[in-house]
């Protein structure tokens, strides 16, 4: 937030930081006397609460607001089943999954490998995830997980845990990172001590980012992808992908790229 907002205010731009729900509420209010914003740049994790999006959604409707990747498509996004079954449908790589919903017997005999990834259906930061779970701890903690908190994923547990996060905006890739875990924890975020390091992506990478985000229909995307054996996977498509990590390890100014990104949409000069 703090690269945005000092992109912004170099532009000598009026900007302001709302949630989902003082937006809808100064929606609902008719704005009182206030203008509308001219644009929106979304700025929501997957694990946003569902009820404040939903809340956003129906306040898009009744504003002349530009928005930088409508809060409907990236509601789709959030859910990472959707997502991914939607990438799948689109002829493009992703990991085999299998989706634990409450009172599931989880089956995974179809997936590859003995070591296993289980993640929530919603989040991000890599919170509530467990990496290299045998078969029968996969299923259970996926179990638990969604009889506790919704949804879960398993996954096989692929190129080491190693993935690489491309920064697609307006439909091409302007800055590319790849993280390695630290130590046994396995998760590929900062935030929990993995290291990055700038990386310039071959054709095939930029391709599949690309085409992540065209199917998605999102303006902002980090498409992140692991490696299979000869051939990359989607892994996961991003509506907020973290700019701090991501700007040091590459060398680029997200922050403003990602505001020319708004302005150049909005139709400002």
């Amino acid at each position: 937030m703090r690269l945005l907002l000092a992109a912004y205010r170099s532009r000598s731009l009026s900007v302001a930081v709302l949630t989902p729900a003082q937006f809808a509420a100064r929606t609902q209010a008719g704005w009182s006397g206030e203008a509308q914003p001219a644009s929106a740049l979304l700025r929501l994790p997957s694990g946003v609460a569902v009820e404040d999006l939903a809340a956003l959604c129906v306040a898009s409707q009744d504003v002349t607001t530009r928005w930088i990747d409508p809060p409907e498509r990236v509601s789709a996004v959030h859910d990472k089943a959707r997502c991914l079954a939607l990438l799948a449908r689109a002829g493009l790589p992703v990991p085999p999954t299998v989706v634990v919903r409450r009172d599931d017997a989880p089956d995974l005999s179809e997936l590859p490998g003995e070591a296993f990834v289980v993640k929530p259906n919603r989040g991000s930061s890599g919170r509530g995830v467990t990496v290299g779970l045998g078969r029968e701890d996969a299923a259970r903690r996926a179990s638990a997980f969604a009889e506790l908190c919704g949804p879960a994923l398993i996954q096989p547990l692929l190129g080491g845990g190693i993935d690489r996060r491309l920064l697609v905006l307006g439909g091409q890739v302007v800055a590319a990172m790849e993280r390695v875990p630290a130590g046994a924890d396995g998760r590929a975020n900062t935030v929990y001590g993995a290291s990055a390091r700038s990386i310039q992506p071959n054709a095939e990478e930029c391709r599949l980012a690309i085409a992540a985000a065209e199917v998605t229909g999102l303006l902002v995307a980090g498409v992140d992808l692991l490696k299979d054996g000869d051939r990359h996977v989607l892994l996961e498509v991003n509506t907020c992908p973290g700019l701090v990590a991501l700007g040091s390890a590459s060398g680029v100014d997200v922050g403003t790229m990602l505001v020319n990104l708004v302005l150049s949409e909005a139709s400002f000069d």
